[in-house]
């Protein structure tokens, strides 16, 4: 048998406290443009690729990175909604981008690259990446690599609203998983009269 998850609302209108409010308007998408940063050390590849999505999708705008070192340093506090990065470059590989981008920041990213593999691909989603496309010759699969970096971020966006009004809730909620607790929101630490959720979490 499978694991049982199970999410538990208590009231907690009796407890005594501040809880935290949710404005949905905090949250409404900015669907007008998505700020790409695509990665490669070949610079015809980011030509390419600048030039066709300009092309199929003006919602896109991508700025292009030919140093994965560098790239890591402007990842932190330029706003960008996803990472494209080819696998084979110098000083750093995509996977080890990836890696690197995912302890600094919470960002999709997609690997794109022609002389990847399964074993690469492996690699990649281990990493953290969202999704895995292969370099083709034929235009259409710029098409495929556009829906893939909306699809990360709209899920990516999802996700985010989906915690904020879960930890904001001020019904006390918590998730276990087999009879065991794995998650509290901030409002089940006062039900339970503790100050941390590593007194909750396990039991």
């Amino acid at each position: 048998m499978g694991e049982q998850r199970e999410v538990t609302g208590i009231n907690t209108n009796n407890i005594e406290g501040d809880s935290a409010s949710f404005s949905s308007a905090s949250f409404e998408a900015n669907s007008s443009l998505l700020r790409v940063l695509h990665v490669d050390d070949d610079v015809t590849q980011l030509e390419m690729l600048r030039l066709f999505i300009d092309r199929l999708d003006s919602g896109v705008d991508v700025e292009s990175c030919s140093d994965p070192i560098e790239a890591v340093k402007l990842v932190v506090g330029n706003g960008f909604d996803c990472i494209v990065s080819d696998y084979v470059m110098p000083g750093m590989n995509g996977v080890e981008l990836i890696t690197r981008v995912k302890e600094l920041k919470d960002i999709p990213c997609i690997m794109y690259t022609g002389q990847g593999s399964e074993e690469v691909a492996q690699l990649a989603f281990q990493a953290g990446a969202d999704d895995y496309i292969r370099k083709e010759i034929e235009p259409s699969h710029y098409e495929v690599l556009i829906n893939s970096i909306r699809h990360a971020v709209e899920k990516h966006r999802a996700e985010e609203i989906y915690r904020v009004v879960f930890e904001t809730n001020p019904e006390a909620i918590i998730v276990t998983i087999d009879g065991v607790i794995e998650y509290s929101n901030h409002a089940s630490l006062a039900l339970f009269g503790v100050d941390s959720r590593d007194r909750l979490v396990g039991q």
